[in-house]
């Protein structure tokens, strides 16, 4: 499609969009028109976070709709726990970690408010999701690993194959 178009976006921001836009024609003959119009309108080639950024509401709609236990579950699956692990009050590192991916996780994917995410991993209170969100965060920014029983991974590949355990939910 981009090749009739005679748009030439760097392969970063093709597999952008392959990985956020899976499956929905539509949406991605949108993204790239979106983009196409934002390098006439700059006159200058779009970079893979202006891409991002601009088609940000684009790639929500493409997400399906996840449910807080559709989440428990792949996280369970990626981590080797079991559900109660997620809501006992469990501090070891092995629990903690999954958990606060879970619930940034579930901030992501889900319109589910901080009491109800809280509620969910353990009767916890709103302010310990926005902590674990804001700590999930810090990880992918300085590229923190994370424990698991098959390794260390580092933040942004546990969250990938979290995603991809959803996407086969």
């Amino acid at each position: 499609y981009c090749q009739r178009q005679d748009c030439h976006f760097p392969s970063e921001i093709i597999d952008l969009l392959a990985q956020q836009l899976r499956g929905d024609v539509r949406l991605m003959h949108g993204a790239i028109h979106r983009l196409q119009a934002i390098e006439r309108a700059f006159g200058k080639p779009v970079s893979v976070p202006a891409a991002s950024s601009h088609l940000q509401d684009l790639f929500q709609v493409a997400r399906r709709a996840v449910k807080l236990p559709e989440i428990e579950q792949a996280i369970c699956h990626v981590f080797g726990l079991q559900p109660q692990s997620l809501q006992s009050s469990g501090r070891t590192r092995s629990v903690s970690q999954p958990r606060m991916l879970a619930m940034w996780l579930a901030r992501e994917y889900t319109r589910a408010a901080y009491s109800e995410i809280g509620d969910f991993f353990g009767h916890r209170a709103h302010n310990t999701v926005i902590s674990a969100h804001q700590r999930v965060n810090n990880w992918m920014l300085n590229n923190e690993m994370i424990q698991t029983p098959h390794g260390s991974w580092n933040t942004r590949d546990a969250i990938r194959r979290v995603e991809t355990e959803l996407q086969l939910a």
